[in-house]
Parts: structure tokens; sequence; C-alpha cells
């Protein structure tokens, strides 16, 4: 059998367009950025109270 050697294109899916810049820290919002580092050191805390809830490592291991 003989193929065309005609190519159709298709549409492609979008499945991999670029992803949208990320804005940078001193262009947030004050309020953001305020609520953000308290998320933070909010989430630090939690992790290393369950860490030494564990028996994991103390403080001054991370020195």
């Amino acid at each position: 059998m003989h193929r065309s050697s005609k190519v159709t294109r298709t549409a492609q899916l979008k499945l991999f367009q670029p992803t949208q810049v990320q804005p940078h820290w001193n262009q947030l919002p004050p309020g953001i950025r305020q609520s953000t580092l308290r998320l933070l050191a909010r989430l630090l805390r939690e992790h290393l109270a369950a860490d030494r809830e564990r028996g994991g490592f103390a403080e001054s291991d991370h020195e």
C-alpha cells in the first residue's frame, strides 16, 4: 500500500503551556507577606513539635 506523502496537521492539546510567572516577594502586598510569614512560622513550629514528640532531633542539632 502506498501512503500519501501529504502530512496532515492536527491541533495540539494545550497540556504543556508555560507556567505563569510567579510574583517576586517584594511585589506582594504587605498584608499577604505578613500572613505568609505567620503561616510559615506556624508550620515550622508544628513540624519541630512533631519531631520532638517522636523523639527526633533537638534544636541544637540544627546548628
